[in-house]
């Protein structure tokens, strides 16, 4: 805010979620976002004066960004190679520590543009051949009201929703704010997307 406030900040990052956690965890992604707003609201509590006591307090913000075949593992390391195993509130630990500093030297501005702008894009599914498609449904029918139990299952429902739909729409964004860019996309954006595109553009 005007009188040094903070009000909330966005970070991002690239990685699957973490996994081997219970069913019903927030994963790092909550972690981050608490852990961070434990440090920033404390620190920064007497900035707030009283035209904005009555405020909402600080809030943190985790985007996901590309992360589909990301994961936690060091890559360099030989697959045969013990896989390291630190727990999630490690991982997080270490992600706070990079984003803190980071926060720490950060400059405020005012913004001196506001844009955005935004596209809806039709997109065809891959959608299963005749043959893929006759298993998919064979294997559904037998499944009656019941919801699929086996990999098997939900592979072959989900041939018979791709063929149904045929198409989607996504929405994509772009927003600026001075020179700062945020960029989103409603999927889980796979990392090698954009190398793949390029290498098959002319």
């Amino acid at each position: 805010s005007r009188k040094g406030r903070p009000i909330a900040v966005l970070a991002n990052f690239s990685m699957h979620y973490f996994s081997g956690v219970e069913a019903l965890h927030p994963d790092y992604f909550g972690l981050f976002c608490n852990g961070f707003q434990e440090y920033v609201t404390p620190v920064d509590a007497a900035k707030a004066d009283a035209s904005t006591s009555d405020a909402p307090p600080f809030v943190a913000i985790m985007s996901h960004g590309c992360s589909g075949d990301i994961w936690r593992r060091d890559y360099k390391v030989p697959a045969d190679a013990p896989l390291q195993s630190p727990t999630v509130t490690e991982y997080t630990a270490g992600l706070l520590k990079i984003a803190l500093d980071a926060y720490g030297s950060v400059s405020y501005a005012p913004a001196t543009e506001l844009a955005m702008t935004e596209r809806r894009l039709s997109m065809k599914y891959r959608v299963p051949d005749t043959q893929r498609l006759e298993w998919g449904e064979r294997i559904v029918a037998t499944l009656g009201d019941k919801p699929p139990q086996t990999t098997e299952e939900v592979y072959a429902r989900e041939q018979v929703i791709l063929h149904k739909l045929q198409s989607t729409e996504i929405v994509v964004q772009a927003i600026r704010i001075g020179d700062i860019a945020i960029a989103t996309t409603p999927n889980e954006t796979y990392a090698l997307t954009g190398l793949k595109l390029k290498l098959q553009s002319p």
